[in-house]
């Protein structure tokens, strides 16, 4: 048997064939099964977002509460599904969640109307540092360098 005519053959042999571990399509509607693991994919997708959205107050809670030392009631917290983030204010504070991460909103410390999120908090000395060191200003509230001010 020549190469060209191996090729030939082989070319044609069923996918199954070649790696039976591989389903292979059905011959009378491959669109079927194309769409049935893309549906099923997505329907895999929408359940983790979902078990994720519905998990966001218990992760916002338990963070807080170990930055803070008090407990925090996961029914107080306020989820935007639509934006995938859960808020809580605590003593005025306010605590959010996104991505696994919690961080402090705060205002412009000199107009106080644009809101700025702070640096991820791990520890109670980043919340410290995000509620005392840290100063955010909005670009038109930027303080100026006192070596252009003399």
């Amino acid at each position: 048997m020549s190469y060209l005519t191996s090729a030939i053959v082989h070319a044609a042999t069923p996918v199954a064939h070649i790696a039976p571990h591989v389903p292979a399509l059905t011959q009378a509607n491959p669109a079927h099964s194309t769409l049935d693991w893309q549906a099923r994919a997505i329907g895999v997708y929408h359940q983790a977002q979902s078990q994720a959205l519905n998990a966001l107050p218990e992760l916002l809670a338990t963070r807080v509460s170990a930055l803070i030392g008090w407990s925090i009631n996961p029914a107080e917290v306020f989820v935007d599904s639509a934006a995938e983030l859960a808020t809580v204010v605590v003593d005025g504070v306010v605590f959010r969640a996104r991505n696994q991460q919690v961080v402090v909103l705060r205002s412009c410390a000199a107009c106080g109307i644009t809101r700025f999120e702070s640096a991820p908090l791990w520890s109670r000395a980043d919340l410290g540092y995000a509620l005392s060191a840290w100063q955010p200003h909005c670009r038109s509230c930027q303080p100026e360098d006192p070596a252009e001010s003399e």
